[in-house]
């Protein structure tokens, strides 16, 4: 039904901005206190005539008037369709880059491991400078890291 939209004012409520209205109908019948959602009625102006559904709801003690506009075929946009075969190459890639990953992981905090161990029974027969030690550590994380990557025999 066609609508015209005789004063409006703009309102800030917890679930989004509206308009409250007063409407006039084809026939001449006046509607007041009628909500006009913002989101779907961002570009109405005073004077402005219009296509909607005006929908009356008793609540109790209050009537609820809403006015909502016709959804056209161009308005409507169907969700696209998501390309599954894309979705699980995509999947597969990120899990094996995450195996990867925890593996080069859990080999590094080995090696560290392993590296401080080698250190700390060296510093049993000598004393061993913090500089000493850093270039220990890490001569040993590099020497077992290697060794993870050659075939065990």
């Amino acid at each position: 039904m066609k609508y015209k939209l005789d004063w409006l004012e703009k309102k800030e409520t917890k679930v989004g901005p509206k308009f409250n209205a007063t409407i006039t109908d084809e026939k001449g019948a006046t509607f007041e206190g009628v909500t006009l959602w913002l989101k779907d009625w961002s570009d109405a102006i005073p004077g402005m005539e219009v296509e909607g559904e005006l929908t009356i709801k008793e609540n109790g003690q209050y009537t609820n008037k809403t006015l909502y506009r016709n959804k056209t075929y161009s308005q409507w946009k169907p969700k696209p369709k998501a390309d599954m075969t894309k979705l699980v190459e995509m999947k597969d890639a990120n899990i094996t880059k995450q195996v990867d990953r925890k593996e080069d992981s859990i080999k590094m905090a080995g090696s560290i491991r392993d590296a401080v161990s080698i250190v700390v029974a060296k510093m049993q027969h000598r004393e061993l400078s913090n500089e000493e030690i850093e270039l220990q550590i890490t001569l040993w994380v590099k020497k077992i890291l290697n060794l993870h990557e050659q075939p065990f025999i």
